[in-house]
């Protein structure tokens, strides 16, 4: 069935608009978007994990200031994307 057979119009008569088949779609809708969080939770942990080892490599110490800004903007940004995620 296409989206738009599904929804209703927002002109709609009210005997028309249909309760149970509204919060079956918001249902369905709720249930794709936290298997889309479950996918993409893990990736960006990974991503942090990998970003707090990067320190700890022998050649860090070699990066000029401008790439250790870089990298803190990266891993700062990766921490709140996992934060906002969970």
């Amino acid at each position: 069935m296409n989206d738009r057979e599904a929804l209703p119009s927002v002109n709609a008569p009210l005997d028309a608009l249909d309760d149970e088949r509204d919060r079956e779609e918001l249902r369905g809708r709720y249930e794709m978007f936290l298997q889309e969080i479950r996918v993409i939770l893990p990736g960006v942990t990974v991503l942090l994990a990998f970003l707090l080892t990067v320190p700890f490599s022998q050649r860090f110490g070699e990066l000029g200031r401008f790439e250790r800004r870089g990298f803190g903007i990266a891993l700062i940004a990766s921490a709140l994307s996992v934060v906002c995620l969970i």
